[in-house]
């Protein structure tokens, strides 16, 4: 998924991807944008939930991606 905005992190094709993904990858860059990209978004709350209650789903990243998830 190319998310490159808050708006397109709203949208409802990558909310249903996420649904069936395995896991997500985040790439490097600014990790305040991808951080202020997700707050209060329906994605990050099924992120958190999927991540929280599903022992396979799998979350990564690379450089500003891993620190973006350090909480």
């Amino acid at each position: 998924m190319h998310i490159g905005t808050e708006e397109a992190a709203k949208e409802t094709q990558y909310l249903e991807r996420l649904k069936a993904a395995d896991g997500v990858l985040f790439s490097g860059g600014d990790q305040s944008r991808i951080t202020q990209m997700f707050l209060g978004t329906e994605f990050l709350e099924l992120l958190k939930h999927r991540y929280n209650t599903e022992p396979n789903f799998v979350i990564g990243g690379t450089s500003a991606g891993a620190m973006a998830m350090s909480r």
